[in-house]
């Protein structure tokens, strides 16, 4: 349960500069005595993707996400960072790094890994005293220690080749399975068990690429929306799915709630792993086919060029342009073009 806004706070910002693009990573910084588990406890529930060193983390955010880890009173500065100020903000905090919130299986040690690739772990075993304990295979760019104590912890800081340390995690997950809702009158099983439609919710961070990841690979003829996608599964891949950590539910739905919940969710629709190219502009569908243009068009403000065919209109839309069209509730949902050829 998420803990009460008590304040105003509201922690600074600190976006890329205006010649870099935009991303979704960010530097989370705490104030001193603040604790991870607490942030955690204000957001209502752990970040599944998370990079912890002592009072920072790294991690994906959605703007609102991002907005809501601000109002936490323990949060001192919010950074939006690339791929490379993320690896410099990791070798400066010089402390281990650690994975709250992940379903991934803690293993005994750490990995070490260091900031030159032509750099041996011989060459930086002689320097280290204490003596530690690696693995017996010759590694270049990290090495694997089965123990490190806070003496020899802070030795092997002390190489200034040494990029970071990481606890180490199983390459295997928790018994995590994500809630499920079945219809309370079901499909008739067909050979290989009932293949029914469902609609999979993702945790906040979570994304349709990683799904895929954890899955093996795309799934086909799926349609995905913010947070949550649709499509239709036999018993065996179900279970699969919800074995994801990133997967916050699933439901089992007929048609109709699959409109509702597709139309509730107010964001564009892709078709992500379909195989088929994308092709500019979008496909606009309303709820109502005796629904026109001219009355769309009064609602949202908007001068578009086009035409209504069976409830439907094509159109380029800029992102401001989009929101308007979402915000007309006959709207029933906006799809990406696809270009009909594959890629």
């Amino acid at each position: 349960m998420a803990r009460p806004d008590t304040t105003d706070h509201f922690a600074p910002y600190e976006p890329l500069p205006s010649d870099l693009p935009a991303t979704n990573r960010y530097l989370v910084r705490f104030n001193e005595g603040h604790s991870i588990e607490e942030h955690f406890g204000f957001l209502g529930a752990p970040l599944g993707d998370v990079q912890y060193q002592h009072l920072e983390y790294q991690a994906e955010l959605s703007e609102e996400l991002r907005d809501r880890v601000r109002k936490d009173a323990g949060v001192k500065e919010v950074v939006q960072q690339t791929a490379d100020m993320a690896r410099d903000s990791t070798y400066k905090n010089r402390s281990v790094i650690t994975y709250p919130g992940s379903h991934l299986e803690v293993a005994p040690g750490y990995n070490v890994t260091f900031t030159d690739p032509t750099y041996s772990k011989w060459e930086h075993l002689r320097s280290i005293k204490p003596r530690v304990d690696t693995n017996p295979t010759p590694a270049m760019v990290s090495y694997q220690a089965e123990a490190l104590s806070e003496e020899q912890i802070a030795a092997v800081f002390a190489d200034p080749k040494v990029h970071s340390i990481a606890q180490r995690m199983w390459g295997r997950y928790t018994d995590y399975i994500a809630p499920y809702q079945p219809m309370s009158d079901p499909p008739a099983p067909g050979p290989k068990g009932p293949r029914v439609e469902y609609i999979v919710y993702f945790h906040e961070g979570h994304t349709i690429w990683k799904h895929f990841e954890w899955m093996g690979g795309p799934l086909l003829g799926l349609t995905h929306q913010h947070l949550m996608y649709n499509s239709i599964f036999y018993d065996e891949e179900l279970e699969r799915v919800r074995r994801d950590p990133g997967v916050r539910l699933v439901v089992q739905a007929d048609r109709k709630m699959r409109r509702e919940a597709i139309q509730s969710n107010r964001s564009v629709m892709t078709c992500p792993g379909s195989g088929f190219d994308e092709a500019p502009g979008y496909h606009v569908f309303f709820t109502d086919e005796e629904y026109t243009l001219q009355e769309h068009l009064q609602k949202t403000g908007l001068s578009l060029n086009t035409t209504v065919h069976w409830g439907l209109y094509s159109a380029e839309l800029t992102d401001v342009e989009i929101q308007a069209v979402l915000a007309d509730p006959k709207v029933h949902y906006v799809s990406k073009n696809m270009s009909g050829r594959f890629n």
